[in-house]
């Protein structure tokens, strides 16, 4: 038994629990959405988009795990926002989780496949994170927060799903998507329609 490896991933799961996602910070939320909680959102929606998309041929094991890890590398990096990222940090986020899904007994080039959206896969992934980032914001506006930098989330996370779908052949995800973007686009306008007694960025 590898204790040592029980310990440290242990430790960077505690720490990515205690991550609030910067993106959060910067729209004022309060008590906001860990990095942890966002990568339960996307790997639990693994598991419902697979019942509600039928018509893709993917390897929806493999996409869990990826869905499960891949933000760890955040417990080491720190929450950088994706449209921050330089490619030195894209180089280091892809060189540290290779060794992460190495030692825990994975294939490294997941990696690869996570960072560079280069396999149906990773950009299945990417799709599961930008689902989540678009209903996390959705749900801060529900609850009264209001900035121009939540705004800017959400619509660019709408931009960047309109791009990947794109690259997949699924009729089903495509109107998933659809109805998301409509769904947003309503909180959107209602965001900036309506006074709230919360701060505003």
């Amino acid at each position: 038994m590898n204790l040592s490896l029980f310990l440290k991933y242990n430790e960077y799961i505690c720490r990515l629990k205690d991550l609030v996602r910067t993106g959060w910070i910067r729209s004022n939320v309060g008590d906001g959405e860990t990095v942890a909680e966002h990568m339960y959102h996307t790997a639990l929606n693994t598991i419902i988009i697979k019942e509600v998309t039928e018509d893709i041929d993917i390897d929806w094991s493999k996409i869990l795990i990826m869905s499960l890890v891949h933000d760890l590398s955040e417990s080491i990096l720190g929450d950088i926002p994706t449209y921050e990222k330089t490619r030195e940090d894209r180089k280091r986020e892809k060189e540290i989780l290779r060794d992460m899904l190495r030692e825990l007994g994975y294939p490294s080039e997941w990696a690869d496949e996570i960072v560079e959206l280069s396999s149906k896969e990773g950009i299945i992934v990417k799709i599961l994170d930008l689902i989540s980032t678009v209903y996390q914001g959705i749900k801060y506006i529900e609850k009264g927060y209001c900035s121009d930098y939540l705004v800017n989330i959400i619509s660019n996370s709408i931009s960047e799903l309109d791009k990947l779908i794109g690259k997949l052949e699924s009729y089903q995800l495509t109107n998933l998507i659809s109805f998301l973007k409509g769904y947003a686009v309503g909180y959107i306008r209602r965001c900036k329609s309506v006074s709230y007694t919360h701060l505003r960025a």
